[in-house]
């Protein structure tokens, strides 16, 4: 999707990268954005392609009214794709999502540096990119929670499109036997039940019923098949919960707040904005300041279909946008 990838795409990432205080041209920032989408559209990326993409911005869009530096996050999820990354190939490859995290963050400060965004906001955009192939954000990180559900917000789909995203997903490792990706993928699934919570943040919590229904769906297929491939492969659910490898599959479990300052007496928790010093972006004559940051845009006459949770503007702006991509636009959220 290199090629095809819509012109307001490049425009999207140049305008959050200005926000975020890169100084570099904005021909260096377009020919970034083509370097990510080479990456985004390499052979194989059947699921974590250019369509994920636009569905993780769309949902920080609709997430962002409760975070406090959502261009930062835009960034993060751009280059989180800049190298596969994902639970089931951590699994695969016998290492830690952290472990393999660690080269798409060190890419991630590397190229934010040479375009000329600090040092603050290079390691903090690194650090997100982590999290998000974890997905266990700090309790008292908001915004790395938000980045985190938006990155999960597909398991929320309907059960059609979960059926889709499933199919993809084995379809991007086509290379692996079977029995072996059955097993990788039930214990990226077990570990996310047997989380407290799929997803972090207070908005994205409207979608925790339906993707733990689409997730306890695809563990009972998941269990089947691989009783089917293996008779000898019978251990009870609630074992396999307890002999799950969390590093592997799915992060380190979150950790407790050592700040005595960060938790009330009460027990709330208190959410703390991570200031950051971001460089001012230059200015030519010719250029107004941008009207609109990196979020994606709204499409003059598209008829929207408004969240309950959010208002108005903050609805997802890529409804109309991404229907010829054949995108789902939203979770389905549960009352």
């Amino acid at each position: 999707m290199g090629a095809e990838a819509p012109q307001w795409l490049f425009g999207s990432f140049v305008e959050a990268m200005r926000e975020i205080g890169a100084t570099a041209p904005v021909p260096d920032l377009e020919a970034e954005a083509r370097d990510l989408l080479k990456r985004w559209t390499e052979p194989g990326r059947r699921l974590h392609n250019v369509r994920h993409l636009i569905n993780v911005l769309a949902h920080v869009d609709e997430l962002s009214a409760s975070t406090h530096d959502p261009d930062v996050l835009r960034v993060a999820a751009w280059y989180h794709g800049a190298f596969l990354n994902t639970a089931v190939e951590a699994k695969l490859a016998g290492a830690e999502p952290v472990t393999i995290a660690h080269r798409c963050a060190a890419h991630t400060s590397q190229r934010l540096e040479d375009l000329g965004v600090s040092d603050d906001v290079a390691a903090r955009v690194g650090e997100l990119v982590t999290t998000m192939a974890t997905h266990t954000a700090p309790r008292d990180d908001l915004d790395a929670q938000v980045l985190s559900d938006a990155d999960l917000a597909a398991l929320a789909a309907t059960p059609q499109e979960y059926k889709k995203y499933r199919q993809l997903l084995r379809e991007e490792y086509g290379h692996v036997d079977d029995l072996t990706f059955l097993r990788a993928r039930r214990l990226v699934v077990r570990r996310l039940l047997a989380r407290p919570e799929v997803f972090q943040s207070p908005r994205g919590r409207a979608w925790e019923t339906r993707a733990r229904e689409n997730l306890e769906a695809e563990l009972a297929k998941a269990d089947e098949a691989i009783s089917r491939l293996d008779p000898t492969d019978t251990a009870p659910s609630e074992e396999a919960h307890r002999d799950v490898d969390v590093d592997v599959a799915d992060g380190p479990p979150r950790a407790e707040l050592d700040d005595d300052e960060s938790v009330t007496s009460t027990g709330t928790i208190i959410i703390r904005r991570k200031h950051l010093r971001k460089n001012t972006a230059p200015q030519t004559e010719q250029e107004e300041p941008p009207a609109t940051t990196g979020r994606l845009p709204l499409l003059a006459g598209a008829e929207t279909d408004h969240h309950p949770d959010s208002d108005e503007d903050d609805a997802s702006s890529l409804e109309t946008a991404i229907d010829a991509l054949d995108v789902p636009s939203r979770p389905t959220d549960q009352r």
